[in-house]
C-alpha cells in the first residue's frame, strides 16, 4: 500500500517509472548487449519507489515450450484434415491419352484416362476389311472379311512401378462377319457335302454363303504391357496386349442355284440335302473361333501434366 500512496504522490515519477516499464528498459540496453531488460522496483528510505534495469537470465523468465505441428496421422485422428500420400497421386480424369493401334480386330484409336492411382479406363474402336480369291473343292470363292467393333476395358495395374495390366472389357459392336461369292465354272468338278459333282455346261452352279460370328455384345480379356498414362512427365508409350474376347460361334447361311451332274443323275442344286450337311461342316469347322484372338500393339500420346508420384 505504501508503494502506491508514493507514487500517487509523485505523478512525474509515476510516469516515468511506467514508461520504463512498458518499453523493458530498452533504452538502457547497448547494442553489444544480447540480454533484454527487465525492470526492477526497490523502495528508498525516503519512501519513493525507484525502477532499476536488469538484464533477463534465464533464471528470471521461466521456458516456453513452443508445441510442435501435430504429425499427419495425429492432426486426422484430432479431427484435421490432414492430407493422405495417396491423395498426392493422380486424380480421376485428370488427363487422357489417345492411341493408334494395329490389331487382329483391325486399325483404330484408343483413348485412355486415368480413374485411380493404377486404374485407366480405356475405349476404342478399330476397323477393317479385306477380300481375298480362292479355291475349295473346286468352288471358286471371292470372300471379304469385315471386322469392326467398339471396345470399352479398365486397365488394372496391379504393380506400381510396372506397366504390366490386366485388363477385363467388353466389345459393345461386335461386327465380325465374312461374305463370299460362289461360283463352279461350267463342266468343272467339285464336292459338297458327302457328293461329288458336275458343274453344268448350260447352267453353272453359282451362289452365295454369309459367316456371321455371334453376339454384337461380347466379354474380352487381355495382359499386356504399356501405360497409356505414364507416370512421371513422359507423353509417349507403346502399348501391346494379347488376349481373347468371346464371340461365340458363328452361324452359316450357304445358298445355291445351278445344275450339276453326280453318280445318281443331273439337276438343279437347290434342296439338294448335300447342301444342309456342307453348311453344318463348315460351322463346326469354325466353331473354334467362338474365342476370338486379340493381339494388339500402338503408338499412344498423353496429354496434359505427368504424375512423378504414381
Amino acid at each position: 500500500m505504501t508503494m502506491f500512496t508514493s507514487l500517487s504522490a509523485r505523478p512525474i515519477t509515476r510516469a516515468c517509472a511506467l514508461l520504463f516499464l512498458l518499453t523493458g528498459g530498452a533504452g538502457y540496453v547497448s547494442a553489444q548487449s544480447a540480454a533484454p531488460l527487465l525492470p526492477r522496483w526497490t523502495a528508498e528510505s525516503t519512501g519513493t519507489l525507484v525502477a532499476s534495469a536488469e538484464p533477463l537470465s534465464s533464471s528470471s523468465v521461466p521456458a516456453v515450450e513452443t508445441p510442435e505441428a501435430p504429425a499427419p496421422a495425429a492432426a486426422a485422428a484430432a479431427g484435421g484434415q490432414a492430407i493422405p500420400a495417396s491423395s498426392q497421386g493422380r486424380w480421376a480424369f485428370s488427363s487422357f491419352a489417345v492411341a493408334a493401334k494395329a490389331s487382329s480386330n483391325g486399325f483404330g484409336v484408343d483413348i485412355a484416362t486415368p480413374l485411380a492411382r493404377q486404374v485407366n479406363l480405356r475405349v476404342g474402336g478399330s476397323f477393317t476389311s479385306f477380300t481375298t480369291n480362292l479355291n475349295d473343292d473346286g468352288l471358286h470363292i471371292n470372300g471379304t472379311l469385315t471386322l469392326q467393333g467398339v471396345i470399352a476395358a479398365v486397365d488394372y495395374y496391379p504393380f506400381r512401378h510396372s506397366s504390366f495390366h490386366i485388363s477385363p472389357g467388353a466389345n459393345f459392336y461386335n461386327d465380325t462377319h465374312i461374305g463370299a461369292l460362289l461360283s463352279v465354272p461350267a463342266g468343272g468338278h467339285f464336292s459338297l457335302g458327302d457328293g461329288d459333282y458336275t458343274s453344268s455346261a448350260s447352267d453353272p452352279i453359282h451362289g452365295t454363303t454369309h459367316f456371321v460370328f455371334g453376339n454384337h455384345v461380347v466379354p474380352r480379356l487381355t495382359v499386356g504391357f504399356g501405360n497409356m498414362i505414364p507416370r512421371g512427365s513422359g507423353h509417349w508409350s507403346v502399348p501391346f496386349e494379347i488376349g481373347f474376347q468371346y464371340i461365340s460361334a458363328p452361324t452359316v447361311q450357304l445358298d445355291l442355284a445351278g445344275s450339276a451332274c453326280s453318280s445318281d443323275g443331273c439337276g438343279t442344286i437347290v434342296g439338294d440335302p448335300n447342301i444342309a450337311i456342307e453348311r453344318k461342316d463348315l460351322e463346326n469347322d469354325l466353331s473354334a473361333l467362338r474365342v476370338f484372338p486379340v493381339v494388339s500393339i500402338g503408338v499412344s500420346y498423353r496429354f496434359g501434366n505427368g504424375n512423378r508420384n504414381r
